[in-house]
């Protein structure tokens, strides 16, 4: 499924099991429900959650400005370059207690000077999970009606 922001300042594309999107004034926000039935969840019981911010600045300067005010400070050796597709930005993970596991992609956006924060979270680690890899290669900046191809290609 490809979502299209609201403002139509980014999309990507969601997986199976089914992420249930929810608009907030600051941010969009995702949940997967801890089953198929439940169609209404709380963050603390979600199987997944994303929340999707935007930023005005750059991915790499808003990366390292978050991982500094993290107590202890993230350690920036454990970060690695967003790799492939057509944007740039920073990808890390961390665990942040017991059975709560999180993930952040900080991507550039196409004007300067600005970027989205994704941030998810789980109850199983996510360093190396193929679906949360998926969303975060498949996260664009701009709608996926720019493409002309329904989001499958390069921007125009």
């Amino acid at each position: 499924m490809i979502y299209d922001s609201p403002a139509g300042d980014f999309h990507l594309h969601l997986l199976e099991p089914p992420w249930l999107p929810l608009r907030l004034p600051t941010e969009t926000f995702f949940v997967v429900p801890p089953n198929a039935v439940t169609l209404s969840v709380r963050e603390a019981d979600a199987l997944y959650s994303l929340h999707i911010y935007k930023q005005s600045t750059d991915a790499t300067t808003a990366f390292t400005a978050q991982a500094q005010q993290q107590s202890p400070p993230w350690d920036l050796g454990q970060s690695k370059a967003l790799a492939g597709g057509t944007t740039s930005g920073v990808d890390m993970s961390w665990t942040g207690g017991a059975n709560q596991y999180h993930r952040d992609a900080y991507v550039d956006d196409d004007a300067p000077g600005t970027s989205f924060r994704l941030h998810f979270t789980a109850k199983t680690p996510m360093a190396t999970d193929p679906m949360i890899s998926q969303i975060i290669a498949s996260f664009q900046p701009w709608p996926s009606s720019a493409n002309g191809d329904g989001g499958a290609g390069a921007k125009h």
